[in-house]
């Protein structure tokens, strides 16, 4: 069936129709496509598109405010360089003004918050903010105030394991435009409003960044479906994404936080995983329009070989070749003199041959190590995953630098390096001694970009009972042996989405490690507009749920504290 309905534009008729397809089928270069039982939106004549103006800086009066609020007057100290302004609480950052993108951020002491039982976010006292036009000025979109994700966290001292409790609840302000009382969200990196509240009424984190949107009098002509349909076949195809199912296909209006708002096709995509691994997803974009005002994001990333990647087996890891630089829509600030002289090693491993997996982390990886530029951390490692980096050989290897970056395949507990080889459990590093400074190695910061490794309490509790709380922590025990945090996905993740810019840049000015995960991650405008999906093992789950684990009393480190904490006697898990 179809369905038809025409819309008045400023005088233009601006008519949506869906097509529908079916379980229908496509071939290209002897592989599969599978338009799965999806509705592609089309739209006839012409789309409008907005232009974007300069970046909104939020507040300063109002961000020192939220600032009193978790830490006392006199901890701050404000420092400005080049437009951007760095509010520091003794060495770790606690808020930044990125002027290059407008972006505003602000990290709570994760330590000094109080947990409660639920957290009620008090919208009325919020319409002060959401009316306030140097926060959100009048433009020609719409915007609503929403219940986002909750902050909730766990400690395990000995084996007593305390009921998940919240932490922090978040205010996410969407953005739509309105035409003939038709919504269509905005998505992309440019918008971003999360406002996250404490058990005591107040605003303690902050994630801000805007741009004021005007809807251009001129129209872009818009693309058939058949050409919708052709655009996210040759997109799967250069990439190298096999036996695809396409589960999804919407339209919405993409920020890039550049020039303009433009309308945009976005695919949700499940990949068959090479060798007979499970399935992969995938998130991809296409314009809506004949002639795309501006690039968007691509599978196949500017500069990455769309091939399948083959890595160095001969018991050796190869550095990688450094691509040319992928295409972000982050732009980094003005590097702050470093306030301790120590270099941070870095070590960074995607997996190896997963076809379009491991060109996508590849290019993830990258966009981190380019956000670390400070001189004072060195890329001592630059390979592709292999099983031994993490257990024969791990102290040449993962065990050998102070921060790890890896990006892949991943399952409760375990992951892949390479998808050759059989996944790296981790009960298998935990017998073979751990990580960390006890374990013979510096590593003090381990960051997994991978779906399901860091699975929470509530996750078992809900399928299993109470009495299942502890398989979310039995396992980290005798991983830890002087690491200070592991962070990761409790839920499946994707490539491409945009979270390594800002993280690297939070970790880089020396915001605490935890939070700028955490923080960083929840706020991805890929995870906050996905619908929640079918997950085998837990059920009806959101993309994208960050959780980190750490010993007690350590969830405000940054990457400078990187002393022995051996193995620990009470540990604490944080999740959205």
């Amino acid at each position: 069936m179809t369905l038809s309905v025409s819309i008045l534009v400023f005088g233009l008729v601006w008519s949506t129709s869906v097509a529908g397809f079916h379980e229908s089928t496509t071939k290209r270069d002897g592989e599969t496509t599978v338009f799965g039982d999806c509705s592609i939106p089309k739209f006839s004549d012409r789309l409008p598109f907005y232009t974007l103006a300069e970046p909104v800086a939020f507040p300063t009066d109002i961000l020192r405010d939220f600032l009193t609020s978790t830490y006392t007057s006199n901890d701050c100290n404000e420092t400005h360089q080049h437009g951007s302004s760095f509010f520091y609480d003794g060495d770790r950052l606690a808020a930044l003004y990125d002027n290059s993108t407008g972006q505003t951020s602000l990290w709570p002491r994760l330590e000094s918050l109080n947990p409660v039982e639920n957290i009620s976010i008090p919208f009325d006292h919020f319409s002060e903010y959401l009316n306030d036009s140097r926060i959100f000025p009048p433009d020609d979109t719409r915007i609503t105030a929403a219940a986002g994700s909750t902050l909730f966290g766990s400690k395990n001292s000995s084996g007593s394991i305390s009921p998940p409790q919240a932490y922090l609840a978040n205010l996410a302000i969407n953005r739509t435009f309105n035409v003939r009382d038709r919504e269509y969200a905005i998505c992309g990196p440019g918008t971003k409003g999360f406002f996250g509240y404490g058990s005591d009424g107040n605003i303690l984190s902050l994630t801000h960044r805007w741009q004021p949107a005007k809807q251009s009098e001129a129209t872009l002509e818009s693309i058939s479906s058949d050409q919708v349909t052709k655009n996210i076949l040759d997109q799967l195809s250069a990439s190298n994404i096999s036996h695809a199912t396409v589960n999804s296909v919407d339209f919405c209006f993409y920020d890039s936080g550049e020039k303009y708002i433009q309308p945009v096709y976005r695919f949700q995509v499940t990949g068959k995983g090479p060798h007979g691994a499970a399935p992969f997803p995938f998130v991809g974009y296409i314009s809506a329009v004949s002639k795309p005002l501006e690039p968007l994001p691509s599978l196949t990333p500017s500069g990455a070989p769309s091939t399948t990647l083959e890595p160095d087996v001969s018991g050796t890891s190869v550095p990688l070749q450094t691509p040319s630089t992928p295409a972000s829509n982050f732009t980094h600030v003005p590097s702050l003199r470093r306030r301790h002289q120590q270099s941070t090693t870095v070590g960074v491993y995607p997996i190896s041959n997963s076809g379009s997996i491991s060109t996508l982390c590849d290019a993830d990886v990258e966009v981190f190590l380019q956000g670390l530029n400070d001189g004072k951390f060195t890329i001592a490692q630059n390979y592709w995953g292999e099983d031994f980096e993490y257990e024969s050989e791990k102290n040449d290897f993962v065990n050998s630098v102070d921060l790890v970056y890896q990006c892949g395949h991943g399952n409760i507990h375990q992951f892949y390096a390479d998808l050759d080889e059989s996944p790296v459990t981790m009960a298998d590093i935990g017998s073979g001694g751990g990580y960390g400074p006890g374990a013979g190695g510096p590593l003090s910061y381990w960051l997994i970009k991978a779906c399901d490794v860091i699975p929470t309490i509530t996750q078992y509790t809900d399928k299993f009972g109470a009495s299942a709380a502890h398989e979310a922590w039995d396992v980290w025990w005798d991983v830890f042996d002087g690491i200070h945090v592991i962070a990761g996905f409790s839920t499946e993740a994707w490539t491409n989405d945009g979270i390594e810019g800002p993280l690297a840049q939070a970790i880089e000015l020396n915001a605490g490690v935890v939070m700028s995960w955490l923080n960083t991650v929840m706020a991805s405008s890929l995870y906050q507009s996905l619908a929640p999906y079918p997950d085998p093992n837990w059920g009806t789950q959101k993309y994208g749920r960050p959780a980190a684990i750490f010993p007690c009393g350590h969830g405000d480190d940054t990457v400078l504290m990187r002393d022995n904490l051996g193995k620990p006697d009470c540990l604490t898990m944080f999740w959205y």
